[in-house]
């Protein structure tokens, strides 16, 4: 069985860093893609006085996905404000809980949220955006594709926490040193 676990744990730790590559990467594309447009924007209004009358929506649209892909990645590398007043005093064993409880809410959380995203987005469907022409859907459909990512980490970060006995981001049992940030491995 600790070998089942071991291989389990090396697994999902491997699929939770991918993802998080994945999300890193459309994130800082996202980023490029909004200064772009907006730079293209200041030049062509500015030294050309032709504004490009779709970069300012384009670039909302884009803003609006690195919102929810940036949460995600951060959520994934345990990097979400937190308040640790309750659970820096707790046990190794209570932290443990403490996570596991947390992580259940968020969990049910994002599942709510995706799916209320999800819904909203179809009831967008036959609305368009004003410049671009493109359904809003895709507006909508960022926050659903957002949860849904924060909830896929909050899963893999519960399975991980159960399997190893100890909180995710617990500094002393991931880095071995107190005080030291967690990691995921």
């Amino acid at each position: 069985m600790p070998r089942l676990r071991g291989g389990l744990a090396a697994t999902l730790a491997r699929v939770a860093r991918v993802l998080s590559r994945a999300e890193r990467t459309a994130a800082l594309l996202l980023l490029s893609g909004v200064f772009g447009l907006m730079a293209a924007q200041v030049f062509a209004r500015y030294a050309l006085g032709r504004p490009i009358p779709w970069s300012e929506e384009l670039a909302r649209l884009a803003l609006i996905w690195l919102a929810f892909v940036g949460a995600a990645f951060v959520m994934a590398d345990g990097r979400h404000i937190a308040v640790d007043v309750v659970s820096r005093p707790l046990g190794r064993r209570g932290r443990l809980a403490l996570e596991w409880v947390g992580s259940v809410v968020v969990l049910a959380a994002c599942a709510m949220m995706a799916a209320a995203g999800l819904q909203f987005a179809g009831a967008m469907r036959g609305i368009s955006s004003p410049a671009l022409d493109v359904s809003m859907t895709w507006w909508y459909l960022a926050a659903a594709a957002g949860f849904a990512l924060i909830g896929v980490h909050s899963a893999i970060n519960l399975v991980l926490a159960t399997l190893r006995g100890a909180p995710v981001w617990d500094a002393e049992a991931a880095a071995g040193a107190p005080g030291d940030p967690g990691v995921l491995t």
